[in-house]
């Protein structure tokens, strides 16, 4: 697991940020806030609540990817295919 500050140090708030600037900083904290859900998470008792648990973080993961390839295509201007890329 990663051994990143909780919660993460955020530069210091001006109004002057780019968008940019206010992009990263709620990434950060958008996996300041995974990361205390992963350490909160119980194992559900019935089987309802396994799939909302289960259906909850796959929606995120997909948000996430789809994000993960926006940034590389801003990054590298070609699309990326997540799936086939070798680590």
């Amino acid at each position: 697991m990663d051994t990143a500050p909780i919660p993460p140090r955020s530069p210091k708030v001006s109004q002057n940020r780019s968008a940019l600037e206010k992009t990263v900083q709620r990434l950060m904290l958008c996996r300041y806030a995974v990361q205390e859900a992963h350490y909160e998470v119980e194992d559900p008792i019935d089987s309802e609540e396994k799939a909302d648990l289960l259906l909850a973080v796959e929606d995120l993961a997909y948000e996430v990817m789809d994000l993960l390839r926006t940034a590389k295509f801003f990054a590298w201007g070609t699309e990326v295919d997540l799936d086939h890329q070798e680590e």
